[in-house]
């Protein structure tokens, strides 16, 4: 007799907070740094959305994330 047992792939990780905006999620690297940037400057909805005024990119935005990165990723 065999026994065969099947279980379901663990879910895909989630980001850890706002700024974790790049792959490997739940890290905070250089990566979500270069990928803010990125967004930063096409105007990227995902950045305007980070801080009042929302839907307009601002210093604000760019305080938010760098609160957010310096915050880390919870345990």
């Amino acid at each position: 007799y065999f026994k065969f047992e099947i279980s379901a792939p663990p879910p895909p990780p989630m980001p850890c907070n706002g700024a974790d905006l790049a792959l490997p999620y739940d890290v905070l690297s250089q990566t979500d740094v270069t990928a803010f940037v990125d967004a930063f400057f096409a105007n990227d909805p995902r950045v305007a959305s980070m801080a009042e005024p929302y839907d307009v990119i601002s210093n604000a935005d760019v305080n938010e994330f760098v609160r957010l990165f310096q915050a880390g990723c919870p345990n």
